[in-house]
């Protein structure tokens, strides 16, 4: 789970982190193999820039598709992220103004919702990299991922799919 974008904005990669409620998620860091109950912890709090699904346990890419454009068309209340695909989904996301506290603009996070829900990732950083740049690192590093792994091909995922409260 190299390249250039874990290389560059996750110089720590922990699996299976014993320090969840002691240092949660410092800066730099990346966490693998999470719950996805963790993850539903930050997402509500986030604005998602893009998101992504690779073909990984779906049956083929014309289902997954009609599934994704199914999800468009529905007036959801809330969102339950294992819904809206058949696979993995990854999300690159800034943090969101609460309560007139001011988020860093320059702060990310990443989040990798594996359909098992037991094998999820997410991480946050801090740059000074223009957003348009991290967008296209993000996008180079799921190829990637879906390359190396044989998930091919991806897809975009309107952020618009994320109403209401957000669940994985």
């Amino acid at each position: 789970m190299s390249n250039e974008f874990m290389d560059k904005y996750f110089p720590s990669v922990q699996e299976y982190p014993n320090n969840i409620g002691i240092s949660i998620l410092p800066l730099g860091e990346f966490w693998s193999y999470i719950s996805s109950t963790f993850l539903d912890g930050f997402i509500n709090y986030m604005k998602p820039l893009k998101m992504y699904t690779v073909l990984r346990y779906g049956v083929d890419v014309k289902t997954r598709d009609a599934v994704i454009s199914l999800n468009m068309e529905r007036d959801l209340t809330h969102t339950n992220i294992s819904n809206l695909s058949d696979d993995d989904i990854f999300i690159l996301a800034k943090p969101i103004e609460i309560s007139g506290v001011k988020p860093n603009n320059n702060m990310f996070y990443v989040f990798w919702y594996d359909l098992d829900c037991s094998d999820c990732c997410i991480g946050r950083f801090v740059t000074s990299d223009l957003t348009e740049d991290v967008i296209a690192g993000f996008l180079a590093w799921v190829k990637d991922i879906a390359n190396d792994n044989g998930y091919e091909p991806i897809a975009e995922l309107d952020v618009k799919l994320l109403r209401g409260w957000v669940s994985f």
